[in-house]
């Protein structure tokens, strides 16, 4: 009987470790993340202060986050959330894995609110999250880069939740200005960003990108319309540069669209603005081409 009972805990032993394996990793109850602090901590990088002479600048490189958890655990997790008001939510922006119980929160702006939580881990074996707690940075932090002549450079980038602020701004004057609202679409999203990169080395409207993106055979489905900008360093101001002037408000208004999307792109030194708008959904595009045969919507 005794023999029994210990090959049934065998079983049930190589079950559990089976099981573990396939799910990959393993609950282990409780939240082991204690006594959360944060502190502004410095960078430095190389720069040419005189012809003659390249020194260490020293900057604010971002918010350090720390923690206390057991001993035992030698890896942890650490994830940050933004809400976007398009998607109406709080959205994973970044997660990475740390070996200590610390993490640097940088390439953040200023005002904006970021939602943090983390676990610690080991192996296969995770704790609970820990509540998220928030962080207002009072200033810009960012990582300062430099070239190969030790100058600092300003990276790209496309910011999504600067576009989606402009995209809710642009629903509230066409709703103002009495036409209902459209609504965002992911793939006008993409054709837009392709069109912000374009405009910052060739700053002229064209709508070849969008023809070419639902393929050559565009007939039957017209290209909608577009406002394009630059050098506007809010979505505020983006959309009052568009407000105020007669053919870009025209554009935004105009009854007829559906669906549109905004891009936010930064780029040597200046902000370029890309709305792209149309009568149909791009879902309603692969019907077509379902239908018709006549336009290929990209992966």
């Amino acid at each position: 009987m005794k023999k029994k009972i210990k090959h049934i805990i065998v079983l049930l032993l190589v079950v559990v470790l089976l099981c573990s394996d396939l799910i990959g990793e393993v609950q282990v109850e409780g939240t082991l993340i204690k006594n959360i602090k944060k502190k502004e901590v410095t960078g430095t990088y190389k720069s040419w202060l005189s012809a003659d002479k390249l020194s260490k600048i020293r900057y604010k490189k971002g918010i350090m986050i720390s923690w206390k958890t057991d001993k035992k655990f030698k890896k942890y997790q650490a994830e940050v959330y933004r809400y976007s008001p398009v998607r109406a939510k709080w959205v994973c922006i970044r997660k990475k894995t740390v070996k200590k119980p610390q993490y640097l929160l940088t390439n953040v702006d200023k005002g904006v609110t970021y939602k943090i939580r983390i676990r610690s881990y080991r192996n296969k074996a995770y704790s609970k999250w820990s509540k998220k707690f928030v962080i207002k940075p009072k200033k810009d932090y960012y990582v300062i880069k430099t070239d190969k002549y030790y100058n600092p450079v300003e990276p790209e980038k496309m910011d999504r939740f600067a576009a989606e602020e402009a995209f809710i701004i642009q629903n509230k004057l066409r709703k103002h200005s009495g036409v209902s609202e459209i609504k965002w679409d992911e793939n006008l999203y993409k054709i837009c960003k392709i069109r912000a990169k374009q405009i910052s080395k060739d700053y002229r409207h064209d709508t070849t990108t969008v023809c070419n993106y639902f393929g050559n055979g565009y007939d039957g489905v017209r290209f909608g319309g577009e406002n394009i900008a630059s050098g506007y360093e809010t979505p505020k101001k983006a959309m009052n540069g568009w407000k105020n002037s007669s053919g870009h408000y025209n554009a935004l208004k105009n009854e007829k669209w559906k669906t549109g999307a905004i891009a936010a792109y930064y780029s040597g030194e200046c902000w370029y603005w890309v709305a792209v708008f149309e009568e149909y959904a791009s879902e309603e595009l692969v019907e077509f081409n379902d239908k018709y045969g006549k336009v290929k919507l990209s992966k």
